[in-house]
């Protein structure tokens, strides 16, 4: 069964008529981060990075993509939350604060992940340890890793898109993205890659059209949050 809040094409619709009854604020935004990348990307080519000798310099890219990236990603999202939930609270919400629950949400998110891996990778190393191989087992418990860290993935994949349109801290939103995923894994994995398909057709454009399409991996997840934060009929956190 076709969860609504989860249907791709819904979600694309979506974005489709804030992008045509707010092109300015839209467009700017979007213009603007992929602007931004490709300047970084540029740049990054020219002094041909990563750079042995001063490895920090590569960090201090990397940082400054992945933060452009990240206060991108919450400019689109107030976009949306001010087109399609005008009388939501605080729509749009203050811009730094936002910007920082995305990055720890983000943290919390790869700690968490890594702490459901821990098990699993500690089996593993102890079994590489045996003498006598045991590739049955080893394929066993890849395979449970796999699908507990695809359930768990999938519990929480909402959260850090969650961040851009809550004023709540990581674990809240954590918590609220397991309790809305719950009998949704199978629509939430086929969300996400219809997703993937969307925001990668640009390449069929010999590349350059992912600049455009690009964005969608970040606004889909965010119309479809508020679609079902909606539909659960929950308030915002605040």
């Amino acid at each position: 069964m076709t969860d609504g809040a989860l249907d791709p094409l819904r979600s694309t619709g979506q974005v489709w008529g804030v992008l045509r009854a707010r092109p300015g604020p839209m467009v700017a935004w979007w213009g603007g981060g992929t602007l931004f990348g490709v300047c970084l990307t540029g740049a990054a080519a020219l002094v041909d990075l990563p750079p042995k000798q001063e490895p920090w310099l590569y960090m201090a890219w990397f940082g400054a993509l992945l933060l452009g990236g990240i206060a991108w990603r919450v400019g689109l999202a107030r976009v949306l939350e001010t087109a399609l939930e005008p009388g939501a609270g605080r729509p749009g919400g203050s811009f730094a604060v936002r910007f920082l629950n995305v990055c720890a949400t983000l943290v919390v998110l790869a700690l968490a992940l890594l702490l459901v891996s821990l098990p699993f990778v500690a089996a593993l190393v102890l079994l590489l340890q045996v003498d006598e191989p045991r590739p049955l087992l080893q394929a066993t418990l890849l395979v449970l890793w796999g699908t507990v860290l695809l359930h768990v993935a999938l519990g929480l994949s909402l959260a850090p898109f969650a961040a851009a349109v809550e004023d709540a801290g990581p674990l809240a939103l954590l918590l609220r993205s397991w309790r809305l995923a719950r009998r949704r894994r199978l629509a939430l994995a086929g969300f996400w890659l219809a997703t993937l398909a969307l925001s990668l057709s640009g390449l069929v454009a010999l590349g350059v059209g992912v600049l455009a399409t690009g964005a969608l991996l970040h606004l889909l997840p965010t119309e479809a949050w508020l679609a079902l934060r909606r539909e659960a009929k929950v308030e915002p956190v605040t």
